[in-house]
């Protein structure tokens, strides 16, 4: 019988903390074990959640390698820690991926799915629990299982846009719990998408929250956090009416407001941006395991960070715009940043979703549907915040799109988002600030090097599976 007792066993002493959870350390929590009881799927839930923190997803790789086509640089005298960053800047990833951990961003997700697949199995059958409460666990479990695919099928396959009707080749769609011999094949993009939003949408009616919120803080899920990762996945799939429509109800469902120009900085020092949605939870585990924070990569205070911020971003601010001293220089000249500040005594959780993105998709959205007068409005929410006195923008059209498009790479630099962003724009990685031995500075759209390669032992550990172009 296949064991899940490993991705429980690190959360059990916090689990013991709480009323809800309080689940005894056990050597041989076996599978059938762990999913017979509410507390036992609520613990393998909070298992799920905790595979987003580990260092070569959420707490570093997934979140910082996307910024390496243009917000952030390499450093040379860190040469064997920063590889994996190196290879993604010069766009030169071998598909075997020596010295590199970037393949545990395929390995990673599908920990979480089979976890995830297995309470949704496991909840028609389970008696406890209100059908309230089973329910609310349904809609976490399909929110993590449409984060997985998500993510993945940003990873390693192109974007929606790059053929007709989605139809190249996505990643395998794990939808249910698989067996030792299953080999599943890579369905199409669209595929992957449509199960994405299917997911999504039904989660979006299931959460709630007086369930899912096993504390105050901001890293679990709520309607909020489904409606608009909603949002995002349908600008993804240039479903522009559906993301404005998602992203007003994210809006409103959050309760939040945007963080003050007077208290913006401030809330980046003290970790606390207040129009926060959803952080990915790395505290607990990284204090537990010793893992490895954000700073580590560029943090402002970071003694020997890996990267530092490109000049490419920094040419984006002008003179006057707030954000410009969330990236001050350190004694060495190099910009690092305060998004991530070292702390020896404090871990960032690091941002998933915050209102200046859905902001900002909206206006996308509406200058995608020729509501210019909607878009620009939703703009200057967050430009006039950044860049005091600010006139109000005038342009329209695509010349407007564009400006937005360069807005969300201000706002939501090293966030985790610019290649995504580029690939799903069908958008050329156009740089000046460019590592010595970069292969490529500049990438024009398309090309198959906007993709990871399938790692080379999942190729060989399932033949249905197919690598992809270039690798």
């Amino acid at each position: 019988m296949r064991k899940i007792w490993m991705l429980l066993l690190p959360l059990l002493g916090w689990l013991s903390c709480g009323n809800f959870l309080d689940i005894e350390p056990q050597d041989e929590l076996s599978r059938a074990e762990a999913l017979s009881t509410i507390r036992g799927i609520d613990a393998i839930l909070v298992g799920a959640y905790q595979q987003l923190s580990f260092t070569d997803y959420y707490a570093q790789s997934f979140l910082f390698f996307p910024e390496m086509v243009g917000n952030l640089v390499p450093l040379d005298d860190n040469a064997g820690s920063v590889l994996r960053y190196r290879q993604v800047h010069d766009l030169n990833v071998p598909s075997d991926y020596e010295g590199s951990a970037l393949n545990q961003l395929y390995d990673r997700p599908f920990t979480l799915l089979y976890a995830v697949n297995d309470v949704l199995a496991a909840l028609p059958d389970l008696e406890e629990g209100t059908p309230e409460q089973r329910a609310s666990l349904r809609g976490e479990a399909l929110h993590l299982r449409a984060v997985a695919h998500f993510d993945m099928v940003r990873v390693f396959a192109q974007a929606p846009g790059f053929s007709n009707g989605a139809a190249h080749p996505g990643i395998p769609l794990i939808d249910r719990p698989l067996g030792v011999l299953d080999q599943p094949s890579r369905a199409t993009v669209a595929e992957i998408y449509d199960l994405i939003v299917r997911d999504l949408t039904e989660a979006a009616d299931l959460v709630d929250p007086s369930f899912s919120r096993r504390n105050g803080d901001n890293v679990w899920i709520e309607p909020a956090v489904v409606l608009g990762a909603l949002a995002r996945v349908q600008a993804y799939r240039e479903d522009w009416q559906s993301c404005a429509e998602f992203a007003t109800r994210a809006i409103t469902a959050s309760g939040r407001e945007l963080t003050p120009r007077e208290t913006y900085l401030e809330a980046w020092e003290d970790r606390d941006l207040p129009e926060t949605l959803w952080r990915i939870d790395i505290q607990r585990l990284l204090t537990s395991s010793g893992g490895t924070s954000p700073a580590r990569i560029a943090g402002r205070g970071e003694e020997d960070p890996l990267c530092r911020v490109s000049e490419d971003l920094m040419s984006l601010f002008a003179p006057d715009d707030l954000r410009r001293q969330l990236y001050p220089q350190d004694t060495r000249g190099f910009r690092l940043t305060a998004k991530y500040p070292f702390s020896p005594s404090a871990i960032f959780n690091p941002i998933y979703l915050r209102l200046s993105e859905l902001y900002l998709l909206r206006a996308e959205a509406n200058a995608a549907l020729n509501n210019d007068a909607l878009a620009q409005a939703d703009y200057d929410l967050i430009h006039q915040r950044a860049v005091l006195n600010a006139p109000p923008i005038t342009l329209t059209g695509p010349e407007l799109l564009e400006e937005i498009r360069r807005e969300r790479r201000r706002e939501l630099a090293l966030e985790g988002h610019l290649l995504f962003d580029l690939s799903r724009w069908g958008a050329d990685i156009d740089r000046d600030d460019c590592a010595g031995s970069v292969r490529f500075c500049d990438l024009t759209y398309p090309s198959p090097y906007f993709i990871l390669p399938i790692p080379e032992d999942a190729l060989f550990r399932n033949p249905n599976l197919t690598q992809n172009e270039g690798y």
